[in-house]
């Protein structure tokens, strides 16, 4: 997805909050629907609400869908042979489940726009991210078994890159091993995967230490069970992904999936963009 294409979304749900919004469902006195600012389409077994209306955020007309019904599973044949057999129907009750159908569709568009928000932020920074690693004629290398260091090109300053970011290299290291020490250059790519993977081992282990109290009372009384769990994301261009079995505290699913937001916090706070957090509940 582009930056326009987020844009776009995000101006979407805000048109389609707006919508909701005004809609009124109700009974009159004689049994009549009422439906106000909206068209219901009535149906015995899969009736439908929606709303539409010009944007002019994204100039164009957009019309957005409520399912006023609910299938559990099984396909719309299956529902009709069932409704002809006994007369059940998947269909929500009038007005109050589809009144409820649309309050839950209000009170979910605010976390999508956060995460529309969120989107249009990562672009911008990987954007920033990928002009920034064109742009960059820094010489990087490995020293001794995995130290990684650069010298900056435009002011032939020498760094280090300790604890998760750069610091200066005040003893004179790179200049010294440069005459004649064990020092190999590397380019920038490997060295952005590097650093990337430096970066998450260092998390990983501050995330063992932080973690390992909670995690011992989860093995003990799990809240709940998961399966397939991850996080991905991307840093200084390079994608990478964590699964339980990566974190050196837990390989439970459930118990990652239970810190997975305190996980993406401090993988933003390193630089992680476009971070997608996944889970199944087992």
């Amino acid at each position: 997805m582009t930056k326009d294409d987020s844009k776009v979304e995000y101006n979407s749900l805000l048109f389609e909050q707006k919508l909701w919004e005004k809609v009124k469902i109700d009974v009159a006195e004689d049994g009549t629907k009422i439906v106000e600012n909206a068209t219901y389409s009535d149906d015995e077994l899969f009736p439908e609400l929606s709303v539409e209306g010009f944007n002019e955020l994204n100039g164009r007309t957009e019309t957005f869908y409520i399912s006023c019904y609910e299938l559990l599973g099984d396909s719309r044949s299956d529902w009709r042979a069932w409704y002809e057999e006994t007369g059940e129907s998947p269909a929500y009750h009038f007005p109050e489940d589809v009144r409820d159908a649309v309050f839950t569709r209000l009170a979910n568009i605010p976390h999508e726009l956060a995460c529309a928000r969120q989107a249009i932020k990562d672009e911008k920074k990987a954007e920033k991210v990928d002009q920034r690693i064109k742009e960059d004629r820094s010489s990087y290398y490995i020293i001794g078994t995995g130290l990684i260091g650069k010298r900056d090109s435009k002011d032939n300053s020498d760094w280090l890159f300790v604890s998760a970011k750069w610091e200066p290299d005040n003893d004179g290291l790179i200049e010294r091993l440069l005459n004649g020490g064990e020092i190999h250059s590397i380019n920038t790519q490997e060295a952005m995967e590097k650093i990337t993977d430096r970066t998450l081992a260092f998390l990983i282990d501050m995330w063992a230490e932080r973690y390992a109290v909670p995690a011992k009372k989860w093995s003990e009384s799990p809240k709940w069970y998961s399966k397939l769990v991850s996080t991905s994301f991307v840093m200084n261009g390079v994608k990478r992904t964590i699964k339980p079995a990566d974190l050196k505290v837990s390989d439970d699913d459930a118990f990652m999936e239970s810190i997975q937001n305190e996980l993406e916090k401090d993988l933003r706070k390193y630089g992680a963009y476009d971070i997608v957090s996944f889970g199944m509940m087992d």
